[in-house]
């Protein structure tokens, strides 16, 4: 049943649409998306011409264990991935039925409602249009309040670890931390961390009295830069052998950087390292000049999106800080070698959506968290000089 409530919402979620034909890596192809219990025999037994009846009956496997919300996942059909993905790049279902049969996942992908505290909405950053859109917006994200309708069988709400308004107020202090211009992004980013330490040790919250700290230095001296290629091209080179959506980008920045294929990095290796990275960073900086205001929109997004700092995954807000460390390091890694050799927005876009389709769409902050413990990257020393790169 459709219902219609308040959300919040980001300012850009007016300004989304689906790019439908001319997306370039489409939805349809690469993910595994399960439908519920009542959306698998509604499709069953829509009217509909034989053809699509066809595809609809071969389409829809039930999982091994069904349960009601995640009864029947789509059968790829290899490299053209959903069956019903047609060659001018419309889906079958939607063409011939309308909108409204399609299952939830792909009606309102990548819309994201919450319901943990309040009613909050916002785009994930795994589709390239959300990224194109946020590349491009050069104002800080504000929020406004809209209704919108949705028929999901998660929209009842769940209790939060704490009240609505506790989760407002640390995460608007996030988010103003994150988008305080004046500051470099660097600083920026340890400022958060800083805030949820003080959040960590004090229950109450810390919102009004914080103060910002002394900043670390930005400049990197050479054995901090030598851990941050040593601890990010383990982290890499493990997605790289474990995540086959993400395998070209992670392989191609490993390569710039001469490290693809090494189990660890020797002397030369890392000297080698060090010279590409350089380079890379003044390309990055020259061909990005305002890259700090679009990793600023991307990572405000993910903040939104994961219900940063209090992700059901984390048991504290320094937990969940340590996997948005994971998260920035990693994409501005890959982001600075994969695009060394490249000078398209395009293929900058490209790469962040695949990343997210990674980071939001699995388990990828657990596993970067262990890797990030494997390098002993867990205290705000190493994780400060992390955000370095």
């Amino acid at each position: 049943m459709l219902q219609t409530k308040e959300y919040l919402i980001p300012d850009y979620y007016a300004e989304f649409f689906c790019k439908g034909p001319d997306c370039r890596h489409t939805c349809c192809n690469g993910w595994h998306i399960t439908i519920s219990m009542a959306e698998y025999y509604r499709l069953l037994g829509i009217p509909c011409s034989k053809k699509l009846r066809r595809l609809l009956d071969t389409a829809f496997r039930p999982v091994d264990k069904p349960t009601k919300e995640c009864y029947a996942h789509i059968i790829p059909q290899g490299d053209a991935g959903c069956p019903l993905h047609r060659e001018d790049g419309y889906c079958a279902l939607q063409k011939e039925c309308g909108e409204e049969l399609l299952p939830a996942v792909c009606r309102y992908y990548p819309r994201s409602p919450k319901h943990t505290y309040g009613c909050r909405c916002c785009c994930s950053n795994s589709c390239e249009k959300v990224v194109e859109i946020l590349f491009e917006k050069e104002s800080k994200m504000a929020f406004c309040i809209k209704p919108l309708t949705f028929s999901m069988p998660s929209f009842s709400r769940h209790a939060g670890a704490i009240s609505e308004e506790r989760f407002s107020n640390v995460q608007h202090q996030c988010i103003a931390l994150l988008q305080e211009r004046s500051l470099p992004f660097y600083q920026r980013m340890v400022n958060v961390g800083y805030y949820l330490q003080q959040l960590h040790i004090d229950i109450q919250d810390a919102s009004d009295s914080w103060k910002p700290h002394p900043f670390p230095s930005r400049t990197i001296l050479p054995d901090e830069l030598g851990f941050i290629l040593k601890t990010q091209h383990h982290v890499v080179d493990w997605f790289e052998h474990n995540s086959r959506n993400v395998l070209d980008f992670c392989a191609s920045a490993q390569r710039y950087y001469g490290i693809d294929g090494l189990a660890e990095l020797n002397e030369t290796a890392a000297q080698e390292a060090t010279r590409q990275y350089e380079k890379a960073r003044q390309h990055f900086n020259t061909l990005f000049p305002s890259w700090e205001r679009m990793f600023e929109q991307i990572l405000v997004n993910h903040i939104l999106y994961e219900q940063f700092p209090y992700c059901e995954t984390y048991k504290t807000p320094w937990d969940a800080f340590i996997a948005f460390c994971a998260v920035y390091s990693f994409i501005r890694f890959i982001a600075l070698g994969y695009m060394a050799t490249r000078n398209s927005k395009k293929e900058c876009v490209d790469l962040l959506a695949s990343l997210f389709r990674l980071i939001d769409h699995s388990n990828y902050d657990h596993n970067a968290i262990v890797l990030l413990k494997k390098e002993s990257c867990m205290n705000p020393e190493k994780l400060f000089t992390l955000l370095k790169i």
